[in-house]
């Protein structure tokens, strides 16, 4: 089943992704912090408004500058054709790494190159974001 996953990568991801469609049907309006519960099995952390959004970033930011790494994902209101980025919801991406004026994030179908981002446009332009949070061992997820 791994070698029918639509993403391209590593067989690792391929593998996670038709486990994962198993268990929650990945291919039926997932979201990623689904996934990211089945996985870790944390438990969801809702979180909403702008500070919620500068403390999510300001800790992912933490995370890549320490080259701790980050678990975390989006998707977008905003579409930016020139990036490959799709709009309205329609679409997640992997948060690769964060910096206080560039994001990184990679399409889960096509991981062979990173998107760069202005901070400033991916928080005005993103519908959801989450993180697997180990510390309180919670999926936190923030929702414009």
């Amino acid at each position: 089943e791994a070698n029918a996953a639509p993403i391209r990568g590593d067989l690792d991801a391929r593998i996670i992704e038709a486990g994962l469609n198993k268990a929650i049907n990945v291919y039926n309006s997932c979201f990623a912090y689904q996934c990211f519960e089945v996985i870790t099995g944390f438990s969801e952390n809702v979180r909403e408004g702008n500070a919620t959004k500068t403390s999510m970033m300001n800790i992912m930011e933490e995370k890549t500058s320490s080259e701790e790494g980050i678990i975390a994902a989006c998707d977008f209101n905003d579409a930016d054709d020139s990036k490959g980025i799709i709009g309205d919801g329609g679409h997640s991406y992997s948060i690769k790494s964060v910096t206080s004026d560039t994001i990184i994030v990679v399409n889960p179908w096509d991981t062979s190159k990173d998107i760069k981002l202005t901070r400033s446009w991916f928080e005005n332009s993103i519908r959801y974001m989450c993180n697997v949070n180990s510390d309180s061992r919670a999926v936190d997820i923030y929702w414009k």
